[in-house]
């Protein structure tokens, strides 16, 4: 018979055979803990460090291939100061799991590194800095001049705070010093204020819409190029690889009393964590809509990996997760596990 810690998860070696050792009491032999590890910090393994590491497991939103959790428990490349070109020459690896962006960025740098083959990989991405401020300064102005127009539904009062908020929102741009961080975030902050205390809520939504195509680091390289053109090439690595790192989601957030139980985690990458935050999940999905077909590509991969490997304690995860999700979305979420046939029994 063999005994599971409760504490404990144990995974099979690739031909399902368990490690064992003979006790020296009884004579018995008893499985002991896999010595596969997932790498985690972590004193014990859990749920979360499985979950996160499943190979090849798509985000549960936006359907990018996650880089596993593990990944990040070492240093992602051999040397931070070799030369640019041979930094992301190891970087390929990762590049079909990064996200559009990062992916851009990683092939204007290699591109560059065939001008300036001794040049840092820091040095290589700060040799544009000019024409990428001046290209992203221009696509903000011209959001700024879009909005900053007479809308006859305002009153004169609404119309003279809209102005100063434009006008605000120019002179972050134009004369903070560039080290100053989160500047478009206080433009949408300052738009939000107006939508929220203004009364002509439907006019000041369109606006505040508008404002939000303010270029991001997340969508337009010129704005990534400009953000960061201050970190060394260990930080600039890390920038571009842990918008895809696997991440646990609670489900039901922690701020609704979601709690820390397998039955309330989903794995999403890193920049769909962060932008899902307290979103109610009938909300998040309406802003991201292949959200539900992705989650069945993500339980899919996990239904894959569980019919072959034991995992103690997550014996019921798919249904668990399916209930949950059910729950949360309100019947927009229903996935189907039929293909969920452990070879084990369930109890």
């Amino acid at each position: 018979m063999r005994i599971f810690s409760k504490t404990n998860f144990y995974t099979p070696h690739k031909n399902n055979v368990f490690n064992t050792k003979k006790n020296e009491k009884s004579g018995q032999t008893l499985p002991v803990q896999d010595s596969v590890s997932f790498g985690a910090k972590r004193k014990e393994r859990n749920y979360e460090t499985i979950l996160t590491n499943i190979p090849k497991l798509p985000c549960a939103c936006c359907g990018t291939i996650m880089i596993p959790e593990k990944s990040f428990e070492k240093e992602l490349v051999k040397d931070y100061d070799a030369p640019g070109g041979e930094i992301l020459k190891q970087l390929k690896k990762y590049e079909p799991r990064m996200h559009k962006t990062e992916k851009e960025i990683v092939r204007n740098l290699y591109k560059l590194s065939k001008r300036y083959p001794d040049a840092k990989l820091d040095e290589l991405f700060t040799k544009k800095y000019n024409v990428h401020l001046v290209k992203v300064m221009n696509k903000q102005f011209k959001i700024l001049e879009k909005i900053d127009k007479t809308y006859p539904e305002l009153s004169e009062e609404s119309q003279k705070q809209l102005n100063q908020t434009v006008t605000k929102a120019q002179n972050i741009l134009i004369y903070e010093d560039k080290n100053i961080k989160d500047k478009r975030k206080r433009i949408i902050r300052d738009f939000y204020e107006l939508y929220k205390t203004r009364p002509e809520k439907a006019v000041f939504y369109r606006i505040l819409q508008e404002a939000g195509k303010l270029p991001s680091s997340e969508n337009d390289i010129d704005a990534y190029f400009v953000k960061y053109f201050d970190v060394n090439s260990k930080q600039l690595v890390k920038k571009l690889l842990e918008p895809s790192k696997s991440t646990i989601e609670h489900t039901r957030s922690q701020y609704e009393n979601g709690k820390d139980h397998y039955s309330n985690y989903l794995v999403l990458c890193r920049r769909c964590n962060g932008k899902r935050n307290t979103t109610p999940y009938k909300k998040f999905i309406a802003q991201n809509p292949k959200m539900p077909e992705n989650t069945q590509k993500y339980i899919n991969a996990v239904i894959e990996y569980l019919n072959k490997h034991y995992v103690y304690g997550l014996e019921h995860y798919p249904q668990q997760i399916k209930a949950t999700l059910a729950e949360m979305t309100e019947g927009e979420v229903i996935l189907d596990i039929s293909k969920y046939k452990p070879k084990w029994r369930q109890g």
